[in-house]
C-alpha cells in the first residue's frame, strides 16, 4: 500500500535473481494512492497485477494472492524487502530435499547489512517475555536461556529449526 519506491527496487531485485523455475509474481494493490503500478522499467517479470478499490488490509490481500497463485511453492515477499542472491533457488531447493518443511524463512537485514534479529523466533513463553521485560536478553544475548526468543545463541548463518520466520520473506 502506497510503497511504489520501494516495490520498484524489490521488482528490479526480483529480475536480477530470477528463479530458474516456472514462476508467477502476483502483485495486491489495496487502492493505492497512484492510478497504477509503475512496471515500466520491469519487463521481464511475470507479473499479474490485481488492483481493489478499498484497503483489504495485509492479511486479506495476502490470502487472495495465495488464492490466486498457481505454483507448487509459495513466496510471501514484502515490498520493501529485495534479493541480494539467488535465495528463492536455493529455498526451493532445500525444500525439495526436504519435504518435511513446511515453512522456510533466509537471513533477514536491513539495508545497512546488519542481521535483523526477527529473521528468526521462538514461541514466547512467561519466563521469555520475563527475560525481555529485564533485558537480560540484550545483556545475556549469547545464554541458551536467555537469548532463546531470537535464538541468539546460535549463529546468524546457521540453518536450524525455529518456532517462527520472519513474515517478511518466508516461502511454504
Amino acid at each position: 500500500y502506497n510503497v511504489f519506491n520501494y516495490l520498484k527496487n524489490c521488482l528490479k531485485s526480483l529480475d536480477t535473481y530470477k528463479p530458474s523455475i516456472l514462476y508467477e509474481i502476483i502483485l495486491i494493490d489495496n487502492n493505492s494512492y497512484l492510478d497504477k503500478i509503475p512496471l515500466n522499467d520491469i519487463k521481464n517479470l511475470n507479473i499479474k497485477v490485481y488492483q481493489y478499490d478499498s484497503n483489504l488490509g495485509f492479511s486479506k490481500a495476502v490470502n487472495i494472492g495465495i488464492k490466486k497463485s498457481k505454483g507448487d511453492y509459495v513466496l510471501l515477499m514484502n515490498p520493501d524487502t529485495y534479493l541480494v542472491d539467488n535465495s528463492i533457488d536455493k529455498m526451493i531447493g532445500y525444500m525439495k530435499r526436504n519435504d518435511k518443511i513446511g515453512i522456510i524463512g533466509s537471513k533477514v537485514l536491513y539495508p545497512s547489512g546488519e542481521y535483523q534479529l526477527s529473521s528468526k523466533r521462538h514461541f514466547p513463553t512467561i519466563g521469555i517475555m520475563f527475560s525481555k521485560l529485564l533485558k537480560f536478553d540484550k545483556i545475556f544475548y549469547s545464554h541458551n536461556y536467555f537469548g532463546k526468543y531470537n535464538y541468539s545463541f546460535q549463529g546468524n548463518d546457521e540453518l536450524m529449526e525455529v518456532d517462527s520466520v520472519s513474515g517478511s520473506f518466508l516461502m511454504f
